[in-house]
């Protein structure tokens, strides 16, 4: 006898909690949503420059029909906030949920460009760090820009590397001026002072060849002169080949 009452206020208790549970989400589904929260996840460097930010991640959604202030927070299909922003080029990643509070919130892995590369072509495109190709958004980022002739494939394997060991040196982010790839996809560094050219040839040893550089600047070009020389090349190891002016 005990064993059936126990049975059976179980069974009360466990109908109870299910009721309640579906009562509460009915409720839920019928609420207003009380509007949009967006977080978005950028570099570590906070001098970078997202492609994408709050007010783009709420236009997105209005034009894909997704009206956070005007809809029951139970209408708002999550998948469809995920697939919405995943459209657009400049956002890797998206986790979309409602909060207790009924707002839907937003948590977006943006790319964020290093580089700008102007093609002589006419193409022009940001890569971000993993060397990912990403459209040009009419913004004109604070980055560095690489001219030139460049191979999108090598570009996305070098270039990333490359502005980064370069720019990351404040003496260096100061003194290049212009980043130029050559046709067969050596580099060219053109300095804000003197009037010279910097053959750095092709990407490798770069901090080898430009802590030789920096050296032959402070023995070399300060005691004689910042224009005596046409070019400074630097792609054979341990020697700067100095070609001067005629």
């Amino acid at each position: 006898m005990k064993t059936i009452l126990k049975v059976i206020l179980l069974t009360a208790v466990v109908g109870y909690m299910l009721f309640a549970m579906v009562k509460f989400m009915s409720i839920d589904d019928v609420q207003p949503c009380r509007g949009l929260i967006v977080r978005i996840a950028e570099a570590d460097d906070e001098e970078t420059v997202a492609l994408v930010d709050s007010a783009d991640v709420a236009r997105m959604l209005r034009r894909g029909g997704i009206r956070p202030d005007s809809m029951m927070i139970g209408d708002i299909s999550l998948m469809k906030v995920d697939s919405i922003l995943l459209g657009n080029p400049y956002i890797s990643s998206v986790t979309s949920y409602k909060n207790a509070m009924d707002y839907l919130c937003v948590e977006i892995t943006g790319f964020t460009p290093v580089l700008r590369v102007m093609n002589e072509d006419g193409t022009t495109y940001y890569l971000d760090a993993k060397g990912v190709r990403l459209p040009v958004n009419g913004n004109e980022l604070p980055v560095p820009i690489v001219t030139g002739h460049v191979n999108l494939k090598w570009g996305s394997a070098h270039l990333p590397r490359l502005v980064g060991q370069l720019y990351s040196d404040d003496f260096w982010a100061e003194e290049i001026e212009q980043v130029y790839v050559n046709r067969d996809s050596t580099v060219t560094l053109v300095p804000h002072r003197g009037d010279h050219l910097i053959l750095l040839g092709h990407v490798a040893n770069v901090r080898d060849k430009m802590a030789r550089l920096r050296t032959f600047y402070a023995q070399g070009l300060d005691k004689v002169g910042w224009n005596r020389y046409k070019t400074l090349n630097l792609e054979y190891d341990n020697q700067i080949i100095c070609t001067k002016k005629k």
